[in-house]
Protein backbone atom coordinates (compact mmCIF):
# COMPACT_ATOMS: atom_id res chain seq x y z
CA UNK A 1 0.00 0.00 0.00
CA UNK A 2 1.66 3.39 -1.16
CA UNK A 3 2.46 6.07 1.71
CA UNK A 4 0.34 9.11 2.10
CA UNK A 5 1.76 12.09 2.53
CA UNK A 6 -0.49 12.86 5.52
CA UNK A 7 0.80 10.03 6.97
CA UNK A 8 4.50 11.23 6.66
CA UNK A 9 3.69 14.71 8.59
CA UNK A 10 2.18 12.29 11.03
CA UNK A 11 4.43 11.10 11.79
CA UNK A 12 7.65 13.17 11.20
CA UNK A 13 4.83 15.86 13.54
CA UNK A 14 4.78 12.96 16.34
CA UNK A 15 8.43 11.84 16.71
CA UNK A 16 9.72 15.42 16.49
CA UNK A 17 7.09 17.02 18.96
CA UNK A 18 6.24 19.51 16.78
CA UNK A 19 2.48 20.03 15.24
CA UNK A 20 1.63 19.08 11.50
CA UNK A 21 0.19 22.37 11.65
CA UNK A 22 4.02 23.69 12.45
CA UNK A 23 5.20 21.51 8.98
CA UNK A 24 2.66 23.94 7.43
CA UNK A 25 3.58 27.09 8.90
CA UNK A 26 6.04 29.78 7.94
CA UNK A 27 8.33 29.36 10.42
CA UNK A 28 11.97 28.94 10.28
CA UNK A 29 12.94 27.55 13.37
CA UNK A 30 14.95 24.99 13.73
CA UNK A 31 12.66 22.73 15.69
CA UNK A 32 10.51 23.01 12.49
CA UNK A 33 12.61 23.57 9.80
CA UNK A 34 14.65 20.34 9.97
CA UNK A 35 11.43 18.03 10.09
CA UNK A 36 10.20 19.66 7.55
CA UNK A 37 12.93 19.14 5.27
CA UNK A 38 13.50 15.42 6.76
CA UNK A 39 9.55 15.04 5.93
CA UNK A 40 10.21 16.87 2.20
CA UNK A 41 12.42 14.58 1.68
CA UNK A 42 10.28 11.37 2.83
CA UNK A 43 7.56 12.57 0.37
CA UNK A 44 9.85 12.78 -2.68
CA UNK A 45 11.47 9.47 -1.72
CA UNK A 46 8.30 7.14 -1.09
CA UNK A 47 5.62 9.00 -2.51
CA UNK A 48 4.31 9.54 -6.46
CA UNK A 49 4.26 13.49 -5.12
CA UNK A 50 5.69 16.17 -7.82
CA UNK A 51 7.84 19.06 -6.00
CA UNK A 52 4.75 21.21 -6.80
CA UNK A 53 2.26 18.80 -5.39
CA UNK A 54 4.65 18.43 -2.36
CA UNK A 55 5.23 22.40 -1.94
CA UNK A 56 1.19 22.87 -2.04
CA UNK A 57 0.95 20.02 0.69
CA UNK A 58 3.83 22.43 2.77
CA UNK A 59 2.89 25.50 1.80
CA UNK A 60 5.80 26.30 0.04
CA UNK A 61 7.47 27.12 -3.10
CA UNK A 62 8.19 23.93 -5.19
CA UNK A 63 11.79 25.47 -5.41
CA UNK A 64 12.11 25.65 -1.42
CA UNK A 65 10.92 21.75 -1.56
CA UNK A 66 14.03 21.10 -3.75
CA UNK A 67 16.54 22.81 -1.64
CA UNK A 68 15.20 21.05 1.46
CA UNK A 69 15.44 17.83 -0.41
CA UNK A 70 18.65 18.45 -1.63
CA UNK A 71 19.82 19.48 1.75
CA UNK A 72 18.85 16.47 3.37
CA UNK A 73 20.36 14.00 0.64
CA UNK A 74 23.76 16.17 1.31
CA UNK A 75 23.66 15.01 4.86
CA UNK A 76 22.69 11.57 3.87
CA UNK A 77 26.62 11.34 2.63
CA UNK A 78 28.66 8.14 3.25
CA UNK A 79 29.92 9.70 6.95
CA UNK A 80 27.18 11.56 8.30
CA UNK A 81 25.04 9.02 10.35
CA UNK A 82 23.06 10.76 12.47
CA UNK A 83 20.66 11.88 9.82
CA UNK A 84 20.77 8.14 8.10
CA UNK A 85 19.71 6.78 11.62
CA UNK A 86 16.68 9.54 11.57
CA UNK A 87 15.75 8.35 8.14
CA UNK A 88 15.95 4.80 8.62
CA UNK A 89 14.37 5.35 11.69
CA UNK A 90 11.15 7.02 10.48
CA UNK A 91 11.15 4.54 7.90
CA UNK A 92 10.96 1.91 9.95
CA UNK A 93 7.95 3.44 11.16
CA UNK A 94 6.02 4.01 8.40
CA UNK A 95 6.16 0.44 6.74
CA UNK A 96 4.34 -0.75 9.91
Amino acid sequence: MPIKIAEIKDLVARIYQVQVSDLESVSRKRAVLHPRCIAMHLAREHTDLTLKAIGKSFKRHESTVYRSIKKIKRGLLPNSGTLKEEIKFLLERLDK
